[in-house]
């Protein structure tokens, strides 16, 4: 059975100095990887570190890039890790996350430690049960300790078709399923009473960066048949659509 994740894995009285936090957030971000889809080979492509000391301001940047590779080479996934504390003479503020995406099928982790690695933020779909004991697993490897599981969902995900909305005008619904099919999400409309039904049936990218496309043009339609949450929505129907190997527009 495949899950939609959310949980928050906690190391109390644990502290790491940035580095060290860094290096955590990357050894598990490459482990991560692996579990979410484990047939890619996943390599590291960038590593940047940026230092900022002035009179006036001060701060650190990390930014990493794994990529995941298919047998054919084909860029199937990607993983990103961004970390960044700074501040000046009055304030200061920090931000981090790692976030991991696959095409083929689709699949998505976000994770956030708010640059204090005693909270880890967990959210993955879809996802089985081996695989989040094994990111558990992995993070408490890297960090060498035992993680306390607080507020965990575990919600069944299933791979089918997603309604976008039940009323749209028969013109926008023409357009909508035009635009998605340029982006390789096969749609179809359905009438009623009520306007035009409007469903996601499946998806098909060849690469990470054709989902990056088709997530802002699923957002656009989302937006426009009225729903304000358009960029996680997004998100969220895209790991349940079924995956194939070339989408076409229907109606």
């Amino acid at each position: 059975m495949l899950f939609d994740l959310s949980v928050r894995l906690s190391f109390p009285g644990l502290s790491l100095p940035l580095d060290e936090t860094g290096r955590a957030m990357a050894a598990w971000t490459q482990a991560a990887a692996s579990i979410l889809a484990p047939e890619l080979t996943w390599t590291t492509t960038t590593e940047e570190k940026e230092d900022l000391g002035t009179d006036a301001r001060w701060g650190t940047r990390i930014f990493v890039e794994l990529i995941g590779r298919d047998p054919n080479a084909k860029t199937h996934g990607r993983a990103r890790l961004r970390l960044a504390v700074g501040g000046d003479a009055t304030r200061a503020g920090a931000s981090s996350s790692i976030e991991i995406e696959t095409v083929q099928p689709p699949r998505h982790l976000h994770a956030d430690n708010h640059c204090d690695v005693t909270h880890w933020d967990l959210t993955a779909a879809p996802v089985t049960e081996a695989q989040v004991d094994a990111l558990r697993r992995a993070l408490e490897d890297v960090l060498e300790r035992s993680a306390e599981v607080g507020g965990e969902r575990r919600d069944p995900l299933e791979r089918a078709a997603q309604l976008v909305t039940t009323s749209a005008e028969a013109g926008d619904a023409a357009l909508w399923i035009e635009d998605l099919a340029s982006v390789g999400i096969e749609s179809r409309g359905h009438a009623t009473a009520e306007g035009v039904s409007v469903f996601l049936e499946r998806m098909a990218m060849d690469d990470v960066e054709d989902l990056d496309e088709a997530r802002v043009v699923l957002g656009e339609v989302l937006s426009e048949a009225g729903h304000e949450d358009w960029h996680e929505r997004a998100r969220r129907l895209l790991v349940r659509l079924p995956g194939g190997a070339q989408a076409s527009s229907s109606r």
